[in-house]
Protein backbone atom coordinates (compact mmCIF):
# COMPACT_ATOMS: atom_id res chain seq x y z
CA UNK A 1 0.00 0.00 0.00
CA UNK A 2 0.95 3.57 -0.65
CA UNK A 3 -0.88 6.25 1.26
CA UNK A 4 -0.83 10.22 0.11
CA UNK A 5 1.80 11.61 2.54
CA UNK A 6 4.18 8.25 0.75
CA UNK A 7 4.36 5.99 3.93
CA UNK A 8 4.91 2.48 2.53
CA UNK A 9 2.76 -0.11 3.94
CA UNK A 10 1.98 -4.10 4.31
CA UNK A 11 -0.92 -6.28 5.41
CA UNK A 12 1.96 -9.29 6.62
CA UNK A 13 4.34 -8.26 9.27
CA UNK A 14 6.49 -11.55 8.25
CA UNK A 15 7.27 -9.81 4.64
CA UNK A 16 7.93 -6.31 5.94
CA UNK A 17 10.60 -8.13 8.54
CA UNK A 18 12.23 -9.55 5.18
CA UNK A 19 11.88 -6.08 3.10
CA UNK A 20 13.17 -4.20 5.53
CA UNK A 21 16.67 -6.26 6.17
CA UNK A 22 16.45 -5.88 2.28
CA UNK A 23 16.23 -2.26 2.48
CA UNK A 24 18.99 -2.13 5.37
CA UNK A 25 21.09 -4.05 2.88
CA UNK A 26 20.74 -2.83 -0.52
CA UNK A 27 22.67 -0.31 -2.39
CA UNK A 28 19.69 0.70 -4.13
CA UNK A 29 15.99 0.67 -3.21
CA UNK A 30 12.92 0.19 -5.79
CA UNK A 31 9.58 -0.05 -5.26
CA UNK A 32 6.87 -1.20 -7.55
CA UNK A 33 3.25 -0.52 -7.09
CA UNK A 34 0.26 -0.87 -9.28
CA UNK A 35 -2.40 2.22 -8.75
CA UNK A 36 -4.71 -0.04 -7.10
CA UNK A 37 -2.81 0.45 -4.05
CA UNK A 38 -2.09 4.17 -4.89
CA UNK A 39 -4.03 5.93 -1.58
CA UNK A 40 -4.38 3.34 0.76
CA UNK A 41 -3.07 1.94 3.78
CA UNK A 42 -2.19 -1.26 5.49
CA UNK A 43 -1.49 -2.23 9.09
CA UNK A 44 2.41 -2.42 9.22
CA UNK A 45 4.24 0.21 7.76
CA UNK A 46 7.43 -0.13 6.26
CA UNK A 47 9.30 2.94 5.42
CA UNK A 48 8.57 6.18 3.94
CA UNK A 49 8.81 6.59 -0.05
CA UNK A 50 11.65 9.39 0.57
CA UNK A 51 13.67 6.79 1.75
CA UNK A 52 13.51 4.78 -1.53
CA UNK A 53 15.78 5.75 -4.52
CA UNK A 54 13.25 4.99 -7.45
CA UNK A 55 9.61 4.01 -8.00
CA UNK A 56 7.99 2.08 -10.96
CA UNK A 57 4.13 2.92 -11.02
CA UNK A 58 1.41 1.72 -13.73
CA UNK A 59 0.18 4.74 -13.72
CA UNK A 60 0.82 8.55 -12.41
CA UNK A 61 0.48 9.09 -8.66
CA UNK A 62 -0.10 13.26 -8.70
CA UNK A 63 -0.11 13.45 -4.88
CA UNK A 64 3.15 12.07 -4.72
CA UNK A 65 4.86 13.83 -7.54
CA UNK A 66 6.15 17.16 -5.59
CA UNK A 67 7.61 14.57 -2.53
CA UNK A 68 9.32 12.33 -5.18
CA UNK A 69 11.13 15.36 -7.50
CA UNK A 70 11.82 16.84 -3.64
CA UNK A 71 13.52 13.72 -2.19
CA UNK A 72 15.54 13.13 -5.41
CA UNK A 73 13.44 10.23 -6.01
CA UNK A 74 13.44 8.67 -9.70
CA UNK A 75 10.51 7.48 -11.08
CA UNK A 76 8.67 5.68 -13.82
CA UNK A 77 5.59 4.64 -15.62
CA UNK A 78 4.59 2.01 -17.15
CA UNK A 79 2.07 2.29 -19.20
CA UNK A 80 2.21 -0.33 -21.92
CA UNK A 81 2.76 -3.48 -19.80
CA UNK A 82 6.50 -3.57 -19.83
CA UNK A 83 9.69 -1.05 -19.21
CA UNK A 84 12.48 -1.28 -21.73
CA UNK A 85 15.49 -2.39 -20.25
CA UNK A 86 17.34 1.12 -21.63
CA UNK A 87 14.83 2.78 -19.02
CA UNK A 88 16.05 1.38 -16.37
CA UNK A 89 20.14 1.87 -16.97
CA UNK A 90 19.19 5.61 -16.96
CA UNK A 91 17.63 5.81 -13.41
CA UNK A 92 19.98 2.95 -12.16
CA UNK A 93 23.40 4.97 -13.62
Amino acid sequence: SLSKGGMISDPISEENYIRTLMLQNAKMSVFLCDSEKFATESLYQLTSIDKIDACVFDKPFPELKTKCKDNGIHTAVDTAGHIPGENFEKIFQ
